[in-house]
């Protein structure tokens, strides 16, 4: 079975090409569009692992990180992927709890053995 996997981007164009670049060895359970989205979608859906944006309309990465960790069982593993390279974002992303912060555009087969990792790891 493959891992599970929600793809948060406000960006559509994004979405789908992380999505292309997944689907052969995760199964994308979803794309959502905001962080609200992304925390009802969790709730619903369930994932292993979360891709989440960090700039996002109406609430960021970072909080719905926060409401993800602390809302939805069992748990994901969410990983930020943003084009901010400030270490002072990273340190907030991870202190709200994100397992990785990535820089984008992140290689395609460096997201795929993180992601394998946090999956082997849950």
């Amino acid at each position: 079975m493959k891992p599970t996997v929600l793809i948060v981007d406000d960006i559509k164009v994004v979405r789908d090409r992380i999505n292309e670049q997944l689907s052969a060895d995760f199964e994308v359970v979803g794309q959502a569009a905001s962080g609200r989205e992304a925390i009802e979608m969790c709730h619903r859906l369930k994932p292993q692992l979360v891709l989440m944006d960090l700039v996002m309309p109406e609430m960021s990465g970072i909080e719905a990180t926060r409401e993800i960790l602390v809302s939805v069982e069992p748990t994901p593993k969410v990983i930020i992927l943003s084009g901010i390279t400030e270490e002072g974002y990273a340190a907030q992303a991870l202190e709200a709890g994100a397992a990785e912060y990535l820089i984008k555009p992140v290689d395609a087969e460096k997201l795929k053995a993180v992601l394998k990792t946090f999956a082997e790891a849950a």
